[in-house]
């Protein structure tokens, strides 16, 4: 609810489970690359240097950047002032408080519930990055391992993703669950570590199942955005996403590289061939339930 214009004054009130607010008091501006397509071949002739470049095994041997997250970065929305807050605060106390914030001026004023973050210009910089857009890569399995031999490693990496929604009966009903009775053990949790999970490696992993003998696959950020109707990212939400996206694009195998091209209109609603159909349910299930892929972060086994 904005509370006043001049100084600007916005309070926020959340139930939800999990949420993020973002305030941009004085807008934003947008600089994109506007012709992807130049930039594959410049992609597919570094793309293993930049892997080994963030790849340096640390005494641990494991990966930094596995194979599928690393994003070259074609577009961005900068502010010179915004406020940024997460909810909830303890990820233990989800959906038990409702998070009040006053977002005033500059700053937070009040945060009860969240954690608050806010960005004003500085002497080195009078900009800041909201968001970026960029181009995710993955390296099919064999070329992985010409050019990134694969150290031992001591933990397995796995990605959060929501089971419930965050608002509605099912959330309320998970918070009682966790509020009344004692929590399921997270057996070996401890030993793993956390990913950011972004839908594009998933869509990577379908086009290097989909066309093996591709070196490089790519996926536009654009792809998914062009999908994304506001619904919460909860495990079902991302499975019907996924298909929607092969209904409106095709996948294109040119000089070593697989990608996502749209389908002309008349076809964008026809249904995907079974044999992709298959893959495709097979991969995002994997995926999504952190079961391993074969032929998929090979650099992580």
């Amino acid at each position: 609810m904005k509370v006043s214009e001049d100084p600007l004054e916005i309070y926020f009130t959340s139930a939800a489970r999990e949420g993020g607010i973002l305030v941009l008091p004085n807008g934003a501006s947008r600089e994109d690359w506007i012709s992807h397509d130049r930039l594959k071949d410049y992609i597919k002739e570094h793309i293993v240097d930049w892997y080994q470049f963030f790849n340096q095994y640390d005494d641990h041997g494991y990966l930094v950047m596995p194979n599928g997250t690393l994003c070259l970065v074609t577009g961005c929305d900068k502010a010179e002032a915004w406020g940024s807050a997460v909810i909830p605060k303890v990820l233990d106390l989800a959906g038990q408080n409702v998070s009040s914030l006053t977002f005033k001026g500059d700053d937070w004023s009040l945060s009860n519930g969240a954690i608050c973050i806010r960005g004003t210009p500085t002497p080195s910089r009078d900009q800041g990055s909201v968001f970026i857009r960029g181009i995710y890569i993955a390296l099919n399995e064999k070329y992985w391992a010409q050019h990134l031999p694969t150290a031992p490693r001591d933990e397995i990496f796995y990605y959060n993703i929501l089971t419930t929604p965050i608002i509605g009966w099912r959330a309320r009903l998970l918070t009682r669950k966790q509020k009344y009775l004692k929590p399921r053990s997270r057996l070996g949790i401890q030993d793993r570590t956390s990913l950011p999970f972004h839908p594009s490696s998933m869509l990577l992993q379908i086009l290097l199942q989909v066309a093996p003998s591709a070196q490089v696959a790519m996926v536009d950020d654009s792809v998914w955005s062009s999908v994304a109707d506001g619904s919460e990212a909860s495990l079902q939400s991302i499975k019907r996403l996924t298909k929607k996206v092969f209904q409106l694009y095709h996948i294109h195998q040119e000089n070593d590289i697989v990608t996502l091209v749209p389908k002309p209109v008349n076809q964008q609603e026809s249904a995907a061939s079974s044999s992709l159909r298959h893959k495709l349910s097979r991969v995002v299930a994997s995926f999504l339930l952190g079961r391993k892929v074969s032929t998929f972060f090979s650099s992580l086994r």
